[in-house]
């Protein structure tokens, strides 16, 4: 993995860093990221977000845009389901 901007390579990794290792290196395995997000999120947006992450990081990101309601109502019910379809979350406005 490469070293976060600010990070000379071989100190400490961080939590969030490890995190963020194990999520990028399953996103890669995957080919595919999943992100549930907010209704809002306008399509140009989620289209520059899709270019760069493929871009940067060879994987695809793929979005479900939900609104309030519908954002709460589909994880709740993934979760009573013992489901995790989305990889991540994003809520309000960019």
């Amino acid at each position: 993995m490469q070293s976060p901007p600010g990070r000379a390579a071989g100190a400490p990794v961080s939590g969030w860093e490890q995190k963020w290792n194990v999520a990028l290196a399953a996103g890669k395995s995957e080919g595919v990221v999943n992100a549930y997000v907010s209704a809002v999120w306008g399509s140009e947006l989620r289209s520059s977000l899709t270019r760069a992450v493929k871009e940067k990081y060879g994987i695809n990101l793929e979005f479900t845009p939900l609104s309030g309601s519908e954002f709460a109502a589909r994880v709740k019910a993934e979760q009573r389901a013992g489901l995790n379809m989305a990889d991540i979350y994003g809520a309000g406005t960019p």
